[in-house]
């Protein structure tokens, strides 16, 4: 492919719209998949891919330039880039918008840059639209030392609801998994692993105008977890930040969820959860209630 710095236009100028599946190795003068700021850019492209996979290319983002041709992405399912040291960003907030709808996985190794995986500051996104995200199944996240956020910025307009799967290791800086209204809409969540993050304090991140807006206190669900791990977090804390209006039950209290006003009928059934934590008799009393080993 020579020095080309993107695939469309340089590479190929009718934006490859038939193309399913894209694999790049080692590919390092790549800056990006698709550049608006050429001449000739189709005004479509990329618009059934499904698998995209991008290992040791030099890539500083997915579209440069401006938003994206018709279509870009927009059948895409699985993504998987390993070794791309120059991203700060993978999703910027008018991916989440424009493109994206059907994504199901992310895996994402050894982004040495890598600050933010979904950059949701500055979204503008209509009340009657689906949430973002909904379709979201699968998030391996691995030796990231630069990743601070997940989901960086207002996270009210993301729907976890179909996520299963969370694998998190070696992201040093991380401080914490998810926020509320994200924690609230993990209801099919069965595993999550998070092992050698050194500056790990809590899974969930709840801010006080967060609470406030969703309202219900701090009833987080995970009513189909089957795995829990954590491990090698040496700074964490607790299961939810320390500004949580609520006291968190010890495994010997009733199941309560905290606040007076909850729906106890609503409360989930003690479930039986395959945990592998060390130090489990100190970090039990920081699990919500229906956690059990």
């Amino acid at each position: 492919m020579g020095c080309c710095q993107n695939i469309v236009p340089s590479i190929d100028e009718t934006g490859l719209n038939e193309l399913k599946s894209l694999s790049l190795d080692s590919f390092n003068e790549l800056k990006c998949i698709i550049d608006m700021t050429q001449q000739d850019v189709p005004s479509t492209a990329f618009s059934n891919l499904v698998d995209l996979s991008l290992r040791c290319v030099g890539l500083r983002e997915i579209c440069c330039g401006g938003r994206s041709p018709t279509g870009f992405l927009e059948n895409l399912e699985t993504l998987k880039i390993s070794g791309c040291g120059s991203m700060s960003c993978l999703f910027p907030s008018w991916m989440l918008i424009q493109t994206l709808r059907k994504l199901k996985k992310v895996t994402v190794n050894g982004c040495g840059e890598l600050e933010d995986v979904f950059q949701l500051e500055g979204l503008c996104y209509a009340k009657e639209n689906h949430f973002l995200l909904s379709s979201f199944e699968s998030l391996n996240l691995e030796y990231l030392q630069n990743m601070r956020y997940i989901w960086k910025g207002p996270t009210q307009q993301v729907s976890l609801q179909s996520l299963t799967f969370v694998y998190v290791k070696r992201c040093d800086k991380l401080r914490y998994l998810f926020t509320l209204s994200l924690a609230r809409s993990l209801l099919q969540l069965k595993e999550l692993t998070v092992m050698d993050c050194a500056s790990l304090e809590y899974i969930v991140e709840i801010k006080a105008e967060e609470n406030v807006a969703g309202g219900g206190g701090n009833d987080v669900l995970l009513p189909k977890l089957r795995k829990l791990q954590l491990e090698e977090l040496e700074n964490f804390v607790n299961f939810y930040s320390e500004n949580s209006s609520l006291d968190m039950p010890t495994t010997k209290e009733a199941p309560q969820l905290g606040k007076e006003d909850v729906n106890m009928e609503q409360s989930p059934p003690k479930t039986t959860v395959d945990i592998n934590c060390q130090n489990f008799d100190a970090l039990q009393k920081r699990l919500p209630p229906y956690i059990r080993k």
